[in-house]
């Protein structure tokens, strides 16, 4: 097993489908979804670092997705992407895979010392990253290991829920009010005003403004500027949706009534789990309460593809707890190398924050004032 460096699009892009070949159906590792967000969404100083597992017959074994922004290597998808589960990744048996990232360890100690060909480099950056992922549990204490520094955020959670065989056995766990609000969706759903479709190659073009349109309408009703006001981001999202839907690892659907839109949700399947990456609806149909019927829609619909978990994915708003939900962190981890001028500025970040913390502190109400 040796490391091969790749740092253009037009070398990778040959090589794509040796990349999916080692992603396999892990959908936030599929070329689809972190190269077109690379394309889209990468400032003009960023330069790849992707390095790759292989044989000496040129087969792949496993990807570790880096570029090179601010003096920092952070992961393809870091960011806006929201790529949840994010990391290294390989298609090798576990003791095997535990080599390959032990070989990017190596390289990255190697390199980003000060003669190293990754000098420049005063962070590793691990954003997106669960709580639960053994292979960043695992990078992290090699690094440690080379003499590197750590530092952990948690940013936000993850929500996953486990499928019974019907959804009647999940609204069974549900409590008695979130049963009456499941109960309702499904008679709206049912009613011969309202009508669900579902995205295909056809369609797709079609419906994709719609979805873009209710999301934002959304944000905008609740005094945000929504994230597709970034029309960078809004190309990553088409582009990739659009690939991973051809290769059946998305699904767009949108609810009508009367044959308005209300709501739409994007899902994304990514081994045994249906995710949900972003949804819409229109706050002027609020009491129809499209929230939960697209949540039931798209629940039913993981269920009916036999799949094991759905996943509300990264956000801690209340209504995903109502779906008995498990939560699992999703955190930002840091690693310093032990160089003189990476300490010096990581520890000024570190009293930056602080100061912030503090400061923010003083600012809050005192909790036994009236």
């Amino acid at each position: 097993m040796k490391l091969s460096i790749f740092t253009d699009v037009e070398s990778l892009e040959k090589e794509r489908h040796c990349w999916d070949e080692v992603a396999g159906n892990r959908v936030f590792f599929r070329y689809s979804w972190l190269m077109n967000w690379y394309k889209a969404m990468h400032a003009e100083r960023d330069q790849l670092h992707v390095l790759v597992a292989m044989d000496d017959q040129g087969q792949w074994f496993g990807v570790a997705p880096f570029f090179v922004s601010d003096q920092k290597l952070r992961l393809l998808g870091s960011g806006n992407a929201c790529s949840d589960y994010a990391g290294v990744f390989s298609s090798l048996e576990p003791e095997l895979h535990k080599k390959f990232v032990e070989l990017v360890s190596d390289y990255l100690a190697e390199n980003i010392r000060l003669d190293g060909a990754l000098e420049t480099i005063d962070c590793i950056e691990l954003e997106g990253c669960g709580k639960l992922d053994e292979t960043a549990d695992y990078f992290g204490e090699l690094l440690l290991a080379h003499g590197f520094s750590d530092h952990e955020t948690e940013t936000e959670g993850t929500w996953k829920v486990l499928l019974p065989d019907t959804f009647e056995q999940l609204n069974a766990t549900f409590s008695k009010s979130m049963r009456r609000k499941t109960k309702a969706a499904r008679k709206r759903l049912a009613a011969e005003d309202t009508r669900v479709e579902f995205a295909d190659r056809d369609s797709f073009e079609n419906l994709w403004p719609l979805f873009e349109a209710l999301h934002q309408k959304r944000r905008h009703f609740l005094g945000q500027l929504g994230c597709f006001a970034d029309r960078n981001f809004a190309v990553f999202l088409k582009n990739a949706t659009r690939e991973l839907l051809d290769a059946s690892l998305a699904d767009l659907l949108v609810i009508y009534k009367n044959e308005c839109p209300i709501a739409s949700v994007l899902l994304l399947k990514s081994g045994n789990t249906c995710m949900m990456y972003q949804s819409g609806l229109d706050p002027d149909f609020a009491s129809c309460e499209p929230g939960y019927q697209t949540n039931l829609a798209a629940i039913e619909y993981a269920i009916s593809d036999g799949l094991k978990y759905f996943d509300f994915l990264r956000g801690d708003e209340p209504y995903k707890a109502r779906w008995s939900t498990t939560r699992e962190a999703i955190l930002r981890r840091k690693y310093v190398p032990r160089k003189l001028t990476s300490q010096l500025k990581h520890g000024t970040w570190m009293l930056g924050r602080s100061i912030k913390n503090y400061m923010t502190g003083l600012g809050q109400p005192d909790s036994t004032s009236e």
